[in-house]
């Protein structure tokens, strides 16, 4: 909503910091909530061509001073303090899918490494991704890490496009071409360590891999993370020989195994099974333990071999479908 006349003018009261470590607050902030300048700016009642002005320094281009939206901006964050937020899915199961991508999520951010890490639909991917996000960019509120997720979704991206992308999950500008992107990002990212994970990386072209390339080769050292199918891995075998530069930068490619059963039966035990034998008795809850967990296996094509693992993505909807039926049982009861 935005502020009203009233609240603008107490703002102005405040005692505001001057503008350039302004900046480095509403930076800062945007970073860590993933809020873009056109989500402050409705938040806060201004244009977003107005924020952008006022994050780059040519604010005097639309208004003879900056106190006013420099008080909208610190009033807002005030009103709104970062803080955690609770996914959908409740907490992290230790696996050996997450084990791996949290491994070398730290690895790449503490070290500006590059990976690439590959899997079957519904191995936790983006799940994990967000979490480690979460746990970086809000949790550690002052720390000088971040986290940053480019979804490359399907269709063909052009260089210029995936930029862009990159811009907007940063919380900067996608203003001008590939080199005034990137110049904004290493601005963006000195004196601390980022980390980028690609998703859905097996739609990025050569084109853009080797556009990206550049933000690992030079200062800051921006680590990278490549995560996707095995259509992912497929496609730098295919490319090996243009690829060279790449090939030679990664730390490690790895097969993520998907859950196995004991895995798949831990989760849904920690996740519903007390009330199951609360509501059934044991017996009763085990044979629907076994059911959702049997519900979510999955059998994929590999090497002309038939693989099976369990989906993580079909049973964790399964296990969020059980308990809305388990809580509506119970209320009705």
């Amino acid at each position: 909503m935005a502020l009203s006349l009233e609240e603008r003018r107490q703002l102005m009261a405040l005692d505001l910091p001057e503008y350039d470590a302004a900046v480095k607050e509403v930076r800062d902030y945007m970073a860590r909530t993933q809020l873009t300048s056109a989500d402050i700016a409705m938040r806060i009642g201004y244009a977003d061509s107005s924020i952008r002005n006022w994050l780059n320094g040519s604010y005097a281009n639309v208004a003879s001073h900056d106190t006013a939206i420099r008080a909208a901006l610190m009033g807002y964050m005030t009103a709104h303090p970062i803080g955690a937020t609770q996914h959908q899915q409740g907490k992290l199961h230790e696996t050996r899918n997450t084990s791996l991508l949290l491994k070398y999520y730290s690895k790449a951010l503490a070290n500006g490494y590059a990976y690439y890490v590959h899997g079957d639909p519904g191995t936790q991917k983006t799940w994990v991704a967000e979490f480690f996000q979460q746990r970086v960019n809000i949790e550690e509120a002052k720390g000088n890490r971040r986290v940053h997720i480019v979804y490359s979704r399907g269709g063909h991206l052009r260089p210029l496009d995936l930029m862009k992308r990159v811009a907007e999950a940063c919380g900067i500008a996608g203003l001008g071409n590939i080199d005034r992107i990137i110049r904004n990002l290493r601005h963006e990212f000195r004196g601390i360590r980022a980390l980028l994970i690609f998703d859905e990386a097996q739609h990025l072209s050569v084109e853009c891999l080797e556009v990206i390339r550049e933000l690992y080769d030079r200062p800051p050292y921006t680590g990278l993370v490549f995560q996707g199918s095995h259509e992912l891995h497929r496609n730098f075998i295919r490319h090996a020989l243009t690829l060279e530069q790449w090939m030679s930068r990664f730390r490690q490619g790895k097969s993520l195994p998907g859950l196995d059963e004991t895995e798949a039966w831990k989760i849904a035990d920690d996740e519903i099974g007390d009330m199951l034998r609360a509501m059934f008795g044991k017996k009763e809850a085990d044979a629907k333990l076994k059911k959702l967990v049997d519900g979510s296996r999955a059998t994929v094509l590999r090497s002309q071999e038939k693989v099976q693992y369990f989906q993580a993505r079909r049973l964790f909807n399964a296990i969020n479908e059980t308990r809305e039926a388990l809580a509506q049982r119970g209320g009705e009861a």
